[in-house]
């Protein structure tokens, strides 16, 4: 999901993690624990994104296709902005 534009980045909680580090992928879970612990939406202000780690938010988010649109992307990058570097490979990126 791409970033929603806000007043101030200081009214959302967010996580100085890096998400792609080595810990991070080699330990997953407890970089899930983690995103949980902090809050149920956060803002990964390197990538400009919100990280999405409950149960909750994620199946409203799933389920809420109009507000949570994946036609740009459902990575890291915006298709919107920048070109696609590889052909979509899954039902969410095509769009």
């Amino acid at each position: 999901m791409r970033a929603i534009q806000t007043n101030s980045n200081a009214e959302r909680p967010h996580l100085d993690l890096e998400p792609f580090c080595e810990m991070s992928l080699s330990q997953p879970y407890i970089y899930y624990e983690r995103l949980r612990e902090r809050a149920p939406v956060l803002w990964l202000a390197h990538y400009g994104i919100f990280a999405v780690a409950h149960y909750k938010e994620v199946s409203e988010a799933l389920k809420d296709w109009r507000t949570f649109c994946s036609a740009r992307g459902v990575g890291l990058a915006d298709f919107a902005k920048e070109r696609r570097w590889r052909m979509p490979i899954t039902i969410l990126a095509n769009g």
